[in-house]
């Protein structure tokens, strides 16, 4: 989603195309430019073998598989006469074959996870390749300072733009419901829907959470009913649109429970709705509520004082519309606009 707000931006003033390893027509891809790809079944074919050559140590057989998987890109932007390529997330170790194959065009790297993750844990078996795509990279951007700090070791041309709000919105929450808002994945240990379970059993018993997401399901209800808290937790399942709109509207206080994320960007979507943010502190919560001058943040996995946090804001309204006006303020850093011109600056 983020890929193509900016990509939809862009097209307004430039030509842009987009090109997927997946297939094109997903539709999630609602781009105002050119989209091009191949099947979904060719890209898993091509992450499994990968993965498989990775974890067998066959490096010169991956890096033949790779180089072929790189082709495809090169012979759409030579088509195309794209002067400029950027390459996304999961397929920044394909860079070093297209560097070789147009020495002449300049290659972006555009991280959406965490450097932590890319270096100590995304495809484990292939981590030697995400380096050598993130240094043979013309420019890497990454989504924290603290990312910013680690990629700097490997590419020195490497700078922060910020992930854009990619949900139309122009309503705020009055505030006045007794319901916290929780949205992403359900699945732990990443998002801490154990955590999520736990801070639950705690509430005032006239206060809900509502969950928006699908994952594990299974495991969500398994940790509620251990503490006790499967009448606190209302779930709704994966929505979007106007039910997704409707969700932090009807709620008076944001909850991230996530050990880690690479952004984060459902806190710039609760915040576009004038929310007050409660999180536990990481990179990605640290950065979006700069430093916490923005929102609330907690020691991360410290279920106590997340209640206690909470329940200052279940307590005083003024406290929540206080933070209203922080959140609002914050959310100017990531509207498209804003975000657009630091790619205008760095493309062209």
């Amino acid at each position: 989603m983020v890929n193509i707000a900016v990509a939809n931006k862009l097209a307004e003033k430039h030509e842009v195309a987009i090109f997927t390893l997946s297939a094109p027509e997903n539709e999630y891809l609602q781009a105002n430019c050119p989209v091009y790809g191949q099947s979904d079944l060719n890209f898993r074919i091509f992450t499994g073998v990968s993965g498989i050559l990775g974890m067998l140590r066959l490096d010169l057989c991956n890096r033949m598989w790779m180089a072929r998987e790189a082709k495809k890109i090169t012979r759409l932007a030579q088509k195309l006469k794209n002067q400029v390529v950027i390459v996304s997330s999961g397929s920044i170790y394909l860079i070093p074959f297209l560097k070789k194959q147009n020495p002449n065009k300049k290659i972006i790297a555009w991280c959406h996870f965490s450097a932590d993750t890319y270096l100590n844990g995304y495809l484990r078996y292939t981590t030697n390749f995400w380096i050598k795509g993130l240094r043979a990279a013309d420019e890497v951007v990454c989504l924290t300072p603290k990312d910013k700090e680690k990629f700097l070791e490997i590419n020195k041309n490497t700078r922060v733009i910020n992930n854009p709000l990619t949900l139309d919105n122009n309503e705020i929450s009055s505030l006045d419901s007794k319901i916290i808002s929780w949205t992403g994945r359900i699945a732990n240990p990443h998002k801490g829907i154990d955590y999520l379970a736990k801070i639950a059993g705690k509430l005032p018993e006239s206060w809900k959470i509502s969950v928006a997401g699908d994952g594990d399901m299974e495991l969500l209800e398994k940790y509620l009913a251990a503490n006790n808290a499967q009448n606190k937790v209302v779930l709704r399942g994966s929505i979007s649109g106007d039910e997704l709109k409707k969700h932090y509207l009807n709620s008076s206080i944001y909850l991230m429970t996530s050990r880690s994320e690479g952004f984060g960007l459902v806190l710039v979507e609760a915040m576009s709705f004038g929310l007050p943010i409660v999180a536990f502190k990481q990179s990605s919560s640290e950065y979006v509520l700069d430093s916490g001058n923005s929102g609330v943040l907690v020691e991360n996995g410290n279920i106590e004082a997340m209640v206690e946090a909470l329940e200052e804001f279940i307590d005083d309204i003024e406290k929540r519309q206080s933070y209203q006006k922080k959140s609002l303020k914050r959310v100017e850093e990531f509207m498209i606009d804003k975000v657009a011109k630091e790619w205008e600056r760095l493309i062209f």
